[in-house]
Order: structure tokens, then C-alpha cells, then sequence
């Protein structure tokens, strides 16, 4: 995209959310959405020294545009428990929320060893997020818990003073979680701690009935 000072190549999902996410947001006019991007371009310019790894920048894509359009819609006068819930909807659309939501499902129906799935699902997760998330482990015979203890979507908008954005990535997970619980398959899932909400970490708690 022109303008952006990129330290990586743009990635196929990237090119994806960065033309995806501008059609979910139909409360902005033609004009408003150049306005946005032109203003998400300034933003992911002046963070982009904070990325260190290509997984740093596609977040730091997605955190920029949400950024730009928050700025956006509160120039419009939306309440702010609004605009995060327009914001929160649209990352899903353009995201491939959806998708998550489904492999999910189909993956507890499908696994039998659930612990398993999970412990391998959240190794994957480390290399997905990079040097974004600082993540560590806790096993126990019953229970295993990711810990996220520096969150970069947080830093984010910490630094930009909206640390109240970081909710939005925060629901995001909701769609994996409520489906665990949802399954009724031998797995409970717990959160409850986050960094968004001023706590040390992040507690992803699942336990194995």
C-alpha cells in the first residue's frame, strides 16, 4: 500500500484485511473512509518502529486501521461503547471471525485428545503472534493455562491513549471461547484476568473435567 514504511512484505491476509475491513464499516461515507486511510497510514508510519518481526507488523496493520477509524468515528459523535462495538464487528467481518468460530467447533468434534489440541493450538499461537505477545505455559494434571504476560495490542493503543481499543482484540477471543464452553466436550474454559482490564497478564484457563 503506498505511503506505508513496511519492514516486511505485505502477506496475502494482510492485502485481504486491508481491502475487507473498509467494506465492513458502512457508517463511513466514501470520503470518510479515504480520510481514515489516509490517517492509518500516518499512524502504522509513526509505530512502525515498534515492529520487530513480520507478525508484529500485520498486527500493527490491524491496530493502525482501528485507530484511524475510532478517530473517525468519534469525529462523528458515536458514543464510545458504539463505536467499539462497530469496531469489534467489523474486525470479525473482515478478519475471518467466522472461520475461527467454525474450525473451532469442528476441531473439538473431531480431536479426541482435547488437551492435546489445545497444548498444540496455543504452541501455534507463539509463532502466529511473534514477539507481539510474550506468552508462557502452566500444566497441571487437570488444567493448563496460557499466560499472556506483555500484550502488543495493548502497548499499542496504550501509546496512542485508547488503551480502551485493546477490548476489541479481546473479543475476538470470545469467539473460540464461548465455542469450548458451548461444545459441552470435556473442556472448560476460564479468562480471568487481562491486561485491558489492568491486571499483570492475561489468564487463558482451561480445564479438562
Amino acid at each position: 500500500m503506498d505511503g506505508l514504511n513496511l519492514k516486511f512484505k505485505l502477506s496475502n491476509y494482510d492485502r485481504y484485511f486491508l481491502k475487507k475491513l473498509p467494506q465492513s464499516l458502512k457508517q463511513l461515507m466514501d470520503e470518510e473512509l479515504m480520510e481514515a486511510k489516509n490517517r492509518f497510514v500516518v499512524i502504522f508510519n509513526e509505530e512502525s518502529e515498534h515492529i520487530m518481526d513480520e507478525p508484529g507488523q500485520s498486527f500493527q496493520l490491524m491496530c493502525s486501521y482501528m485507530a484511524a477509524y475510532y478517530e473517525k468515528l468519534n469525529s462523528k459523535g458515536l458514543s464510545k461503547e458504539k463505536i467499539l462495538d462497530l469496531l469489534s464487528e467489523s474486525l470479525i467481518k473482515s478478519a475471518g471471525g467466522n472461520y475461527v468460530k467454525w474450525m473451532t467447533r469442528i476441531m473439538l468434534w473431531i480431536k479426541r485428545d482435547k488437551r492435546k489440541f489445545i497444548e498444540k493450538s496455543t504452541l501455534q499461537s507463539k509463532k502466529t503472534y511473534g514477539s507481539f505477545l510474550d506468552m508462557r505455559e502452566e500444566n497441571a494434571p487437570k488444567q493448563f493455562t496460557s499466560v499472556i504476560t506483555s500484550c502488543g495490542f495493548f502497548d499499542f493503543f496504550n501509546r496512542r491513549g485508547i488503551p480502551e481499543l485493546t477490548s476489541i482484540f479481546c473479543k475476538w477471543d470470545d469467539l473460540w471461547a464461548k465455542e469450548i464452553n458451548k461444545q459441552n466436550c470435556g473442556v472448560r474454559f476460564e479468562r480471568p484476568t487481562t491486561i485491558a482490564e489492568g491486571e499483570e497478564s492475561c489468564r487463558f484457563e482451561f480445564y479438562f473435567l
